[in-house]
């Protein structure tokens, strides 16, 4: 069955800051619901009547799988409404149609001038099975355990977040300080390696040296190009990889390997100086490398949250840094040995949050307990 057989949608309208202005003079006042559910001011026009609620209603823009249920009249700007027909009001539970709306919503989802945009008529010739009512009030009960136990995996996280960038491990450094470019020395991005500069070199592949791009993301390597005498890179060491497009300031540890970036990003390795003046031996290398990117994340955070900028100028910051005395490399060791137990908790909590998105899209939720 379509969900038009079901529901009656209508579109929502765009209302303008001028529109309500206007309005503003006359007495009655009705909530105009906007994405994520709020009310961006009030006028005396409604898209709904009494007689049409309760009624579901979900942003028609960037929606993420939001949909509410809505029990007063309100207008909506780019909000669409779901009304149910008089025939199926006794035969469908609006709180388990916003629970199966995510999961049509990502399926349904089209594109229009580049914003994520909900169609009204692919959502109308959306296939859905419409279960007894019985039937409806048991999968809400195991759709909310599910939700609830997302949610306790979410605060988990939070958690292990604010003491992954409160410090707390760190504090406890004496007060000598180095300067950040004693330690460290940055490799330059390489504008050349676009997606097109990457194909172009990829004709060049060999079995010879080749080299991981990395750009703005530390999910995957961007792309893979053929060593050139031109392009900015490192071989055979470990590195820090920061972001400074985007999500700037963030920052990953990367093993030894062979590294450039493009545009997005930009490498910092410990100066081979520093590592003969102070007999630097590879796997306290490693150590120093995971201490700083530990120290230096939150550093970075704050810098771009406090300055309005397009790009993280990670050249500028560096010699205006200073980092703890990193010669005391027991401490530095009890440090990383702790984040990488934070590390593992949340990469287990992620994936069981991964395995309760898998199961709430389930399109029947008794597969779940068959």
């Amino acid at each position: 069955m379509i969900i038009s057989n079901v529901f009656r949608i209508i579109q929502g309208h765009q209302i303008t800051d001028e529109q309500i202005y206007n309005s503003s003079l006359k007495t009655q006042k009705i909530p105009i619901i906007t994405g994520g559910n709020k009310i961006k001011g009030y006028w005396d026009e409604a898209i709904v009547q009494n007689k049409d609620l309760p009624c579901i209603s979900y942003p028609t823009k960037a929606n993420a799988g939001e949909a509410y249920i809505q029990t007063s009249i309100f207008d909506a700007n780019n909000t669409a409404v779901m009304i149910l027909k008089e025939e199926w009001k006794n035969k469908v539970l609006l709180e388990w149609f916003i629970l199966k709306l995510p999961n049509i919503f990502l399926q349904v989802q089209t594109s229009k001038e580049g914003v994520s945009y909900l169609n009204k008529q692919i959502v109308e010739d959306f296939e859905i099975k419409i279960p007894s009512i019985e039937s409806q009030k048991k999968e809400i009960k195991i759709y909310e355990r599910l939700i609830n136990k997302k949610r306790e995996f979410g605060k988990i996280k939070s958690k292990i977040d604010k003491i992954r960038e409160s410090h707390l491990f760190i504090d406890s450094f004496g007060e000598s300080t180095t300067s950040l470019n004693v330690v460290l020395k940055h490799i330059s991005r390489n504008d050349s390696l676009s997606e097109e500069g990457i194909y172009n070199r990829s004709q060049k592949l060999q079995d010879g040296l080749n080299i991981n791009v990395f750009s703005g993301s530390f999910k995957k390597v961007y792309g893979i190009t053929p060593l050139e005498s031109s392009i900015h890179h490192i071989i055979n060491k470990p590195c820090l990889q920061v972001i400074t497009r985007g999500k700037a300031g963030r920052i990953k540890f990367r093993k030894k390997g062979n590294y450039a970036t493009n545009t997005n990003s930009m490498l910092m390795i410990i100066k081979d100086e520093y590592i003969e003046q102070n007999k630097i031996k590879e796997d306290k290398e490693i150590l120093i490398l995971k201490f700083l990117q530990i120290y230096l994340e939150p550093l970075f955070q704050e810098y771009t949250s406090s300055a309005d900028l397009a790009v993280f100028p990670l050249t500028k910051v560096i010699p205006n840094i200073l980092i703890p005395n990193i010669t005391n490399f027991d401490k530095i060791k009890d440090i990383v040995l702790k984040y990488d137990q934070l590390n593992a908790y949340e990469e287990i909590s992620e994936n069981i949050t991964t395995k309760l998105n898998n199961m709430l899209r389930k399109e029947l939720i008794s597969e779940i307990i068959a």
